[in-house]
Formats: structure tokens, sequence, C-alpha cells
């Protein structure tokens, strides 16, 4: 259902998503004077207990933009379809912009207890230096595997065509799409930092495509996206992926993550933000698992 509005009225939104969705909610509101965002959502973080808080804000919104979400996660309300059956027209779904395009060898380790196990990349790991700590090889070999472009296209040559395909099927049941736009523009620059941080640009366009859907005025000349707020950990372009896509050369050692103050059996503990050399985040990656061997 399109709505039209008086110049003078305020369209309240509330934005439902995971860790993307408060610098939307941060883009709606520079693209559109018109817009005011009253609620904002992390799904990770709610629980079946919030359902009459989130009530609330879901009755007195013009708009509810609700990122897609499974239906069968823990978090009840926030699901796509009941979102959709309990408030109809006025929900409008974005889908989760995910592309491992670029860095295909970043993964997750669990703890035995489910826990993400960190690092200097925050909750991701480099797939090719964790086999290397496996088979025992010494970090510089590791390294030396990483920046090979012939392996990693040995290793993860399939991912990135098969995490667009996925985004597109995702996104299917979606109101809006980003996936065409990834696959436009991936070539001409860097369009995620890891494959779940998009870049400030992508941002901008899944909010214009919103207002667009719900035809909110775009009156606002915001064109700058120098500020990246989902950019604190950015190791990197895959070499081979550098190559394919003719982008930059990657610098290798470029990786932005964070420093590593302590590392035992019961976590690692993380500080400010730091710039690492490719040996040395190799060596620091090893020094993790080396503690933390039995949960790997």
């Amino acid at each position: 259902m399109f709505r039209f509005w008086k110049k003078k009225n305020k369209i309240n939104v509330v934005v439902i998503g995971n860790c993307q969705a408060r610098p939307l909610a941060q883009k709606l509101t520079a693209i559109s004077g018109r817009v005011k965002v009253t609620a904002i959502g992390i799904v990770h973080l709610l629980k079946n207990e919030e359902t009459d808080t989130y009530a609330k804000h879901f009755l007195s919104a013009d708009w509810i933009f609700a990122q897609r979400v499974m239906d069968n996660y823990p978090c009840t309300f926030v699901r796509s379809k009941e979102l959709k059956a309990n408030w109809g027209n006025k929900v409008v779904v974005w889908p989760n912009i995910f592309f491992r395009g670029y860095n295909p060898e970043l993964t997750y380790i669990r703890n035995a207890n489910r826990s993400p196990l960190r690092g200097p990349l925050g909750d991701y790991h480099n797939q090719t230096i964790l086999e290397g700590w496996k088979e025992g090889i010494k970090p510089a070999e590791a390294l030396r595997r990483h920046l090979d472009i012939e392996y990693n296209r040995e290793q993860y040559g399939k991912i990135p065509e098969a995490s667009l395909s996925e985004l597109r099927m995702r996104e299917s049941d979606c109101d809006i799409e980003i996936a065409d736009y990834i696959a436009k523009n991936q070539s001409d620059r860097r369009l995620f930092f890891t494959f779940n941080h998009p870049v400030a640009e992508l941002l901008s366009e899944t909010a214009k495509n919103l207002l667009h859907w719900a035809r909110i005025p775009n009156d606002r000349n915001h064109s700058s996206d120098d500020f990246e707020p989902l950019g604190q950990f950015c190791p990197p372009v895959n070499p081979w992926v550098v190559h394919e896509l003719g982008l930059d050369p990657p610098v290798a050692d470029s990786w932005c993550g964070v420093e590593v103050v302590k590392i035992d059996k019961e976590g690692t503990e993380t500080g400010k933000n730091k710039r690492f050399g490719g040996l040395e985040i190799v060596e620091t990656y090893y020094r993790i698992y080396d503690a933390n061997e039995d949960a790997i």
C-alpha cells in the first residue's frame, strides 16, 4: 500500500535487523528529513519477553523496515512472516546484506559453549591461517599460502558466485533487493569489509530503496559516505579475488582489527583498534589457537 504524506508531517519508522540496522537507520534520516526513527531492534539481542514493548512501537509506526528473519528464529515477534501477519502492509522486508565475494576465506570458530572465539579481527578467522596451524606449518608459510593466487582459487574459487546466488535466493521473498547492485559494482570498488559488514554505500542504497518503496521523499542531498560505521574489521581483499576482479592490489601488511591483550583458555581479551602486518596477524592467530587447542 503506497502512502502520500503531507509536507509538514514526520513519518515514524521502526527499523529491525542485525548489526546493519542501526547504521541503516542513520542513513534513512540522513537521506530524508521526513523520517523519524522511533525505535531500533537488534534481533540477536531481543527476547520474546519484549514482545509487548515492541508492539507499542509497531502500533505507532507508519512503517516497519524489517530485515528478513527466518521462521525458526528464537525471538518469534521479529520473524518476517509474523511481522507481516500482525502488521500488514506497513512492514517492508529488506535482505541481510551479505556477500562472501571479497574474502571467501573468512570463517567463524565457536567454543564448546557455542560462543565465538575472538581474535584480532573480532569474531572472524582466516581459514587458510587456521588450516596452516592445524597442519603445523610455520606462520610465514601460512602467510605465503594466503597470498598465493592459485591456492586461493583452488580452495575458495566457487564461493563468490555461490554467495551471490544465495543472496538472490534469500531476497526473493523480500520487498527490496541488493544483489544486482552488488553484482554490477563489485569490480569497481570494495563493497564489503567482511561478509556481513557492507560499506556505507550499500547501506545508503538499501535506505534509498526502502524510502522509494514507502514513497517517502528523498529530500536531503546526502552524498558523503566517508564515515564507515561497520568498518572496524577489514582484512585485505583475497589475492585471488583481486586478480579475478581487477581490483587494486591488496596491501598484505594492512589488516585492520583490534589489539589482543590477553590469550588463554578462558577466552581472548581484545583492546583498541590496531593495524596489523601480515606475519604479525598470522602469529597472533597461532597463539590464540595454541591456547585453545582443545576447543578447535
